[in-house]
């Protein structure tokens, strides 16, 4: 089962006599694929259909439905805390190096979800460093090494800017570490 049908499955169970349209919208898939989801859900035995009227129908998660979802949502959280667990025991490695060759760091990208793994594992390794939110702004002196630690695929264009600029200044992607 892959993440869309975990979605289906959950604005299922969270929401009531929605139609397939409705759904489609909550989920962002076609109606085509909502369609097929559901048909496949049924014969499943993971969701149950009962006519409201001659041109409403009810989709209803069943208990083996309810039992399968939380199976594949303990699944997808376990495999989600083990990458994190990944990626924070690199970022780690890559710190300490960094810190033991004196280098400064920079967090480049917003505050959401990585910034926050970042910032505590710097915190917890006792590593001083400062947010840039925006790299043409950021004062890299030519006689210090820094490194400048972003996620942001879109930021490729603004990094390869800078570094032309300025070779002390090294960039690591942590999702690609």
């Amino acid at each position: 089962m892959d993440s869309s049908e975990i979605d289906i499955l959950e604005i299922l169970d969270n929401n009531k006599d929605l139609s397939q349209r409705e759904i489609a919208r909550l989920s962002g898939f076609s109606l085509g694929k909502v369609n097929l989801l559901l048909k496949k859900f049924t014969k499943k035995g993971f969701i149950k259909v009962e006519n409201l009227n001659s041109k409403k129908l009810k989709y209803i998660l069943t208990p083996k439905g309810i039992s399968h979802l939380t199976r594949k949502t303990l699944s997808y959280i376990k495999r989600s805390y083990n990458a994190l667990n990944v990626l924070v025991a690199k970022l780690k490695k890559l710190c300490l190096k960094k810190k033991y060759e004196g280098k400064e760091f920079f967090i480049y990208g917003e505050q959401d979800e990585i910034y926050e793994i970042i910032v505590s594992t710097l915190k917890d390794l006792n590593v001083d460093y400062v947010s840039i939110h925006d790299i043409d702004k950021a004062s890299f002196t030519s006689n210090e090494k820094f490194i400048v630690l972003y996620w942001n695929p879109e930021y490729v264009e603004d990094i390869k800017r800078t570094k032309r600029y300025n070779e002390n200044v090294e960039f690591a992607n942590v999702l690609t570490l």
